[in-house]
């Protein structure tokens, strides 16, 4: 049975890196080249996954001291491009496609590279389904308000949905509807630390929120 508190529903904002793109390996190699770059010793992904945060400046800091943001964004797009373009994860075409047909307003807000993220939304057949892409946004927290006005978005209907300790903390600043999802960058049980209003093991449980 759908809970009451979730029927009014009617805009969803997305992350995209470990939400809806299945990237955590091509970015995790990407930013071990970087580390390599400055003769850093990689860390396991297992270790990435606990330790990565948003804003990365802050993650980064902690390893790379010295280096501007700059710098480190332009080796990464580097490092990037040598792999191949990630996929979507198995059910995201599915539940975009049940969101545009239910009507909801659909956004974007990510740290990612924007031209990354076209690109992939174009390989999918997704380039028009978003009513705005937000990226590379690298502190959400500062960004979340402005979304929801410059859509006119009431923050009782919005749901927010990422991966990242980052997006809960987004989503509670925002005054919107948390929605933490356990197939990205962080793991479920850190994800739980933060309190999110919902978490997820299967996207399709999205449809439940409208």
């Amino acid at each position: 049975m759908k809970d009451e508190k979730h029927k009014m529903i009617r805009n969803m904002i997305f992350d995209w890196s470990g939400t809806l793109s299945d990237d955590i390996m091509a970015v995790y190699r990407s930013v071990m080249g970087v580390f390599r770059r400055f003769g850093l010793e990689s860390i396991s992904l297992e270790r990435f996954r606990q330790e990565f945060r948003l804003p990365y400046k802050d993650w980064y800091h902690k390893y790379i001291p010295d280096a501007n943001m700059a710098q480190l964004q332009r080796m990464f797009e580097e490092e990037l491009a040598a792999f191949p373009r990630p996929k979507l994860y198995p059910g995201v075409k599915d539940i975009l496609e049940y969101l545009e047909n239910k009507n909801i307003n659909i956004v974007m807000l990510s740290a990612h590279v924007r031209g990354e993220i076209e690109a992939e939304l174009r390989d999918s057949g997704f380039q028009d389904s978003f009513l705005q892409i937000n990226a590379p946004v690298f502190d959400k927290r500062k960004a979340i308000r402005e979304v929801l006005e410059s859509n006119s978005f009431r923050p009782e209907e919005t749901a927010y949905v990422g991966d990242m300790l980052h997006d809960i903390e987004t989503a509670k600043l925002g005054g919107v509807r948390s929605v933490a999802i356990t197939w990205g960058y962080h793991p479920k049980e850190l994800l739980q630390t933060a309190d999110p209003d919902i978490i997820i093991d299967d996207i399709s449980e999205l449809k439940d929120l409208v």
